[in-house]
Order: C-alpha cells, then structure tokens, then sequence
C-alpha cells in the first residue's frame, strides 16, 4: 500500500474516532492472528499522557501500530531503537510524531524556564526558545505561545530522530518511509498533520 494511503488509513480512524463510530471488532480474532506475526505498518511516538492513546485515537487493531509513549515526546536512543527493531520486523511505513494540546511537559518547560529541571524537560526546553517572538513571552497565560511550543517540539522530534538514526534517515530520503509531525486535540479528539 502506498505511503500516504497508510497515512490517510490511520486519519481515517482519527474520524472515526472523532464521530464515536469506531470499526466493527472481533478481539478474538486479532488476538489469534498475531500469535505467531505482527505486521504493523505505523510507528506512532507519543506522549505518555494518559488522554493520548493511540490505538484509540487512530481506531487501530492489534497488531496495527507500535506505540513508544515518553514524557514530551522526546526522542532518547531507545525510542530510536525501538523504531530501528519494528522496521526491520515488519512493513512499517509510516511514523507519526503525535504531540498533543495542553502538554504538561511544555507547561513545565515553560514555568520552570531558567531554573534547574529534570533531564526530561530539558529536551523539551528548546521548544520553548524556538517559539517565535512574535508570539509574546513564555507563560502559562499565553495560550498560543504553549500551542506553538507543543507544535515546535513535535518539530524538533521529527528533526531529532533523523538525525538520529541513518537507517530512518536513508528510508525517508529513498521514499520507503515518510515521518509525520501531527497535533492531537484534547478537547475535540481531532489530530491534525503539521
């Protein structure tokens, strides 16, 4: 299947999703076929905050996607890792960096900008600085300043794991693998492609 088609498969599940019409499941089934096999075609990175699951926000089956969920999104190594192993098990075509409305790493980045903070958020710090000025100053109040630091650290996620890994890199520039910033919304449930 091409890559976009993977893409659009799994927003169509996001619409499904939205719409509360989930598909027509038989848990039994899933479970039996992927004893022995999983074909998963999509890497989904999110944050481990507990209103982004993705399997539930892209209407998934088991065996569909494999999900690494962090604090932020930060990409680290074992994300990385862990993204090398599922493409060379699987047909895995598509990876989608899923940050979501209302982080509570960029809120935290964002209150504690200049103090000592965990080496969690300090991934997350560059975010904050990369948002545009024009934006205003970093605070809790300054709501479109946090949604275009939670979309600058999917960015930057996106960014970082290219830099990353050759074998990512090289399957993105060979059109073999196409990497998907996106925003998930906690309210609406919608996610949008960045």
């Amino acid at each position: 299947m091409p890559l976009e088609e993977l893409l659009k498969k799994l927003m169509n599940g996001n619409e499904r999703f939205v719409k509360q019409h989930p598909q027509d499941r038989n848990i039994a089934e899933e479970i039996a076929s992927t004893v022995d096999d999983v074909n998963g075609y999509a890497v989904v990175i999110s944050c481990m905050d507990a209103r982004v699951t993705p399997e539930l926000i892209f209407d998934t089956k088991i065996g569909d996607i494999f999900v690494l969920r962090v604090g932020g999104g930060v990409i680290n190594q074992d994300i990385v890792d862990s993204i090398e192993i599922a493409l060379n098990m699987t047909q895995v075509k598509v990876v989608i960096m899923l940050g979501h409305t209302k982080c509570g790493a960029i809120v935290n980045a964002t209150k504690n900008k200049g103090k000592e903070v965990s080496q969690l958020i300090a991934k997350v710090l560059p975010a904050i600085d990369a948002v545009p000025s024009s934006l205003g100053e970093p605070s809790l109040s300054n709501i479109s300043y946090l949604r275009k630091a939670e979309e600058m650290q999917v960015n930057l996620s996106v960014q970082q794991l290219r830099a990353s890994s050759k074998k990512i890199d090289n399957l993105v520039n060979e059109n073999s693998l196409i990497i998907v910033g996106a925003m998930y919304d906690v309210e609406t449930g919608n996610v949008k492609v960045i």
